[in-house]
This record gives C-alpha cells, sequence and structure tokens, in this order.
C-alpha cells in the first residue's frame, strides 16, 4: 500500500511542478478527487477549505500560476516521506511571482484517497 501512495502522490506531484512550470493545469485536476481538502497559505485568499469548495477553490489557485509572470520554474525535493496515506514533499522553488523573481521553500502535503489527491496542505516561507 505505502508503495502505491508513494508511487500516486509522486505522478500527482509531477503534475503539479508541469503545471507550475507550464501553466498547464488540465492533468492535475484529473487526479483532484471529488472533494479536496485544503490549506492555501496565500493572501488574499489563505484558509482552510474543503469538500467540492476546496476542490474548486484549488483549481482556481492554481490557474493563477500560468501566465509567465507567475511561473516556478526550477524546482528541487529536499525531502519526501511518506506516513499512511499522506505524502509530505519539502522543496526549494524559483521563478516568478506576480512579475517579480521569487525563491522559497514549500512544503506540500497531498491526502491520497483511491489514488487521487483529496488532500492539498501547503505551507511556505519565502526566501527572496
Amino acid at each position: 500500500m505505502t508503495s502505491d501512495v508513494g508511487a500516486q502522490a509522486d505522478k500527482a506531484y509531477g503534475l503539479y511542478l508541469g503545471g507550475l512550470r507550464d501553466g498547464q493545469w488540465q492533468g492535475f485536476h484529473e487526479v483532484l478527487a471529488d472533494e479536496v481538502d485544503l490549506v492555501w497559505p496565500y493572501p488574499p485568499s489563505a484558509g482552510h477549505y474543503t469538500g467540492a469548495d476546496g476542490r474548486q477553490k484549488l483549481m482556481v489557485f492554481l490557474d493563477q500560476f500560468g501566465d509567465e509572470g507567475n511561473r516556478i520554474v526550477e524546482s528541487e525535493v529536499l525531502l519526501r516521506v511518506i506516513d499512511g496515506d499522506r505524502v509530505i514533499f519539502e522543496d526549494h522553488g524559483k521563478g516568478t511571482l506576480f512579475r517579480r523573481p521569487y525563491e522559497g521553500r514549500h512544503c506540500i502535503i497531498f491526502v491520497m484517497s483511491d489514488g487521487r489527491v483529496a488532500g492539498f496542505h501547503e505551507y511556505t516561507a519565502r526566501v527572496a
């Protein structure tokens, strides 16, 4: 079970990073469960959202990362931990955010259920 959860989360994480790089989110949207427990760190929409509303808000929030002014073009995974149905990725990313240079460390937790992302919790520390 653990290896399946890890492989499923790795696939979803790859689709997530692809969306951050090129703004193409369809693949990641397809691996989201119908209901998502979302913890979103970025104001003005920072907060905790659940259910179908959590899924919809995550899709809308991520779609903001698609134009050339909002892209994470480099990402290095620093840590990956599997704990039951949770897979934790700590990474370091660089790119642009609101058309300004961006560098940050992120902790992204996927809660997997039936091969899909049922939880997306992100915690961020901006470096530059």
